[in-house]
Formats: structure tokens, sequence, C-alpha cells
């Protein structure tokens, strides 16, 4: 049970995040189209799903479909903190109800039957009863005597209360139609998640977690996976989990994206005939390209968008262009620096095992991680693959990505091969490890569904003049 100091500060809190969250999203809304107004909720940061022009969001994380009512339902209930990510499309369940798992939710399609006094009845969607069928057998007890205050609300109905900050929660995102009448009051109970014991209650469609480790946060209070554990309960056919196609996806097969190779951003110290100086770009030179970029309407992506696109048909902005750092060279932070400054975005390809200076360190390739450039494997120590035994490269490409997902805590999806080396062999040992994509040198301009372990690049480490920087990014020249 919280005590009345946490009560109190909870409760405050719920209130409070609310209320900033309610003025944000209202001014948010003054400056996109209605039509957009569920992408300023805050499961946008995910990014885990592709927007959903003509009613479909795809779930490329588990690599599942929402349409139609499903999906306003989705939206009207919370989206992703309420219901989570999709596990199945829709189908029928052994009763001949059409419905769809979500990870926190289960939605029934109900039709109701015509009748005289309703003779065009409108199809609605129900959450199913997870917490009611997943405690059947459960006695939670009943509260004799409850009261209703400001801070506390007694349901009759179920012999319950509901307080402080669960009940901000209930209020503020659905209610008695999203959630259901409490079944229990607060308690502790281990997560069979994560292990983890929580304070919990019970209601009829869901089960509400109080996180300590997010106080102060919309994830302060959080929602367990009751859709999840019950359909582990179910014989549902296993099929129904796998991954389909996004409905997104049309016959996109190739896209325009520059993918523009840097190494070096250093000052010319050096005779510009030096082998350094040719894969260098000072520190000037850089922001004038990235100015130009601005001011021409380029918006940079990373590797794993351009990817995300030819795979699943996640849409890209207009003017896309990668902006592609190899090695790992601790002078890259400069340009690291800038492009925070203006909200653009890049891939950085490590060399896993030279962590010292004159490369990053650990901790500087994490901070990129964190500062949400995509950091990506370039092997562990840069060797030409091809001259190499199957054993050795497969250390190389495989247990770089290990090093990486250790030290950032999540997959890395993209591979460079070093020095451009690679042949049919190391492009399926790269796609075998892992990796959504190989990235080479080949100049120009065109990433392709057919080649997705051989994109191309359009080297500018060495470029001297903005007009020739220019060039590259409009004709790869």
């Amino acid at each position: 049970m919280l005590s009345a100091s946490q009560r109190h500060g909870f409760l405050f809190r719920s209130r409070l995040i609310y209320l900033l969250a309610t003025v944000l999203v209202a001014q948010m809304v003054l400056l996109v189209n209605p039509t957009q107004a569920a992408s300023t909720s805050p499961d946008l940061a995910t990014a885990s799903y592709v927007p959903d022009p003509g009613g479909v969001r795809f779930f490329k994380d588990t690599g599942h479909n929402v349409t139609g009512l499903f999906l306003q339902n989705y939206y009207d209930t919370g989206g992703l903190a309420t219901n989570g990510l999709a596990l199945t499309e829709e189908f029928k369940d052994k009763d001949g109800l059409t419905i769809q798992v979500f990870e926190r939710a289960i939605f029934e399609l109900h039709q109701p039957s015509q009748t005289a006094d309703n003779p065009q009845p409108q199809p609605y969607i129900e959450h199913k009863l997870l917490g009611s069928l997943l405690t059947a057998g459960r006695d939670f007890g009943k509260v004799e005597n409850g009261v209703t205050n400001a801070e506390t609300t007694f349901f009759p109905q179920t012999g319950h209360t509901l307080s402080h900050g669960f009940l901000a929660y209930w209020q503020n995102n659905g209610g008695l139609p999203a959630f259901g009448y409490p079944l229990s009051e607060e308690f502790q109970e281990k997560n069979p998640d994560d292990g983890q014991t929580y304070t919990v209650q019970y209601f009829e469609r869901a089960r509400f977690e109080y996180h300590p480790e997010h106080a102060g946060t919309p994830y302060e209070v959080q929602l367990g996976l009751l859709g999840r554990q019950y359909a582990a309960t179910q014989d549902y056919d296993s099929a129904l989990f796998a991954p389909v196609k996004s409905l997104l996806l049309g016959s996109q097969e190739s896209v325009a994206v520059p993918s523009l190779m840097y190494h070096h951003i250093r000052d010319l110290t050096q005779p510009l005939n030096s082998d350094l100086n040719n894969y260098s770009v000072t520190p000037a030179a850089f922001v004038e390209q990235l100015n130009w970029l601005q001011a021409n309407g380029y918006h940079t992506v990373t590797i794993s968008q351009i990817t995300d696109y030819l795979k699943y048909g996640v849409p890209l902005p207009s003017k896309p262009v990668n902006l592609r750092f190899d090695d790992g060279w601790a002078n890259q932070l400069f340009a690291a620096n800038e492009m925070k400054k203006r909200g653009m975005t890049a891939t950085f390809f490590v060399i896993t095992q030279a962590s010292t200076y004159p490369y990053m360190t650990h901790e500087q390739v994490k901070q990129l991680d964190l500062d949400g450039f995509e950091v990506a494997s370039h092997t562990r120590n840069h060797p030409f693959l091809t001259k190499a035994t199957a054993e050795f490269d497969w250390n190389q490409i495989s247990g770089s990505k290990a090093d990486l997902e250790k030290l950032l805590g999540h997959p890395v999806r993209s591979f460079a091969y070093p020095y451009g080396d690679h042949n049919a062999a190391i492009d399926a040992m790269v796609q075998r490890a892992g990796y959504d994509s190989g990235e080479g040198i080949e100049a120009n301009a065109y990433w392709r569904t057919n080649r997705l372990f051989n994109e191309p690049a359009i080297s500018v480490s060495n470029v001297r003049t903005l007009n020739t920087f220019i060039a590259r990014v409009k004709y790869g020249l």
C-alpha cells in the first residue's frame, strides 16, 4: 500500500502531469492538421510503428497491422500506453467473434442484432474482460461501508475503492469503458513479465502497476501485459502471431537517398596529398554543408529509416539525405554536436575494439546513441573481409554486433563493409548475423530491396568546395 505521504505526492504529480500534457497537446493540435492529431500522443517517442495514412497502422516491432474500427478504438482508448503493440491481425476466436490481440488488451468486434428500435445497428469494439478472466477464483474481499470523497471513489458495483494516483490515471485515460470497475484494492504483487514486485490494482479489463522508478513521469502508472498473458492461456494458432507484411507496403523497390560518407572532421594541417587529408573535411566546410542542406529543404535520416521504407513502407520525409560517418574517429564528435544544434540525425559506423583516442571511447559512442543518432557496426578491427577465413569474418561481423548491443542495450541493425570489401558470401554472413542491411561504397544514391546487403554511398570525405558537395548530393558526382 502507498503511504499517506506517497499517495499525496503521487496524486499531485499525476494531476500536474495530466494538466501539462493537456496544455501541450492543445497547443500542438493548433499546429497540425486535425487528421494528424493522433500523432501528438506520447507513444510517438517509441518510433515503433508506421504512421497511418488511409486508416492503417503497422507495428514493425511485432509485424502486425491495425485498421478500421480496431484502429479507431486503439486511439480512442489511449494508444500504446493503454493497449501496447499489436500481436496479431484480426481473426475469429472459437466463439465466432472477430478479435485482435494486443500486449495489454484484446479487442472484440460486436455486431448488435437488428431490432425495430434499431433498424441499422452499428458495430462496436469492446475490450475483453481480461482482469476478470485472469483473476477468476481469487478472493480480493470487499470494502465495507466504502466512502467517496475528493481523493477516493467507492464503487458499490464491485465493493472496491479507487484512490489517489490510480484514481487520477483511471479518470484521465478512459475510465469505465477502457478499464472497467476495480476488482481489488491496492496490494503488492510480483509482475510475471519482469519478476519485480509492484503496488498493483486489478480492474475488469486491466491491471494498474505503480512504478516508483518512473515517479514524476507519464510512466509512473503502467498497465500489465494482460493481453499477452491471456493469449498464452488459450489455444490460439501460433501462426497468428507470426509477422506479416505491412498493408502500407506498396510497390517500392528502390528509393533515391544520397548517403554522404565522411571519415575525419579536422583541419588540414598536413599536405593535401596525404592519405589523412584525402579522408578529411574541415569543420568550417562541414558547417557550411549542413547549412546548405537545411536551407535547401533536405531532411536527414538514418540508414535504418531507409531500410524501414524499403522493407515495411515506413514513409520517409521529403528530400531525405543520410549522413554516414565511418570508423568512429573522435573528431566526428564535432559533427555530432553541429547536427544536434540543427535537429539532424546520422549513422555512425564504429569499430568496436578501437575505443581509445584517436577513436571515440565507449562512453562517447553510448552518448551518440542516447542523443538519437544511429550507432552501427564497422567490424571489430576493420579488416579486409574477403582476404580472411570464414571463422575470422564471422567473429568480426557477429562479434561487433554483440559488442555494440551489450554497450547500447538494444539491437544494432546496420553494417558497413571495411574498405567496401565484400562479396556474396560476406553479404550472406551479414544477413545471417541479424543485420537488416549492409552498406558498401558504390557511388550512387539508389537503394534497392533486391540488394539490401550491398547498398550505396557517396564519398564526401575529400570535398573541398561547396559546389562539389552540392553536385555530390544532387547527382552523386
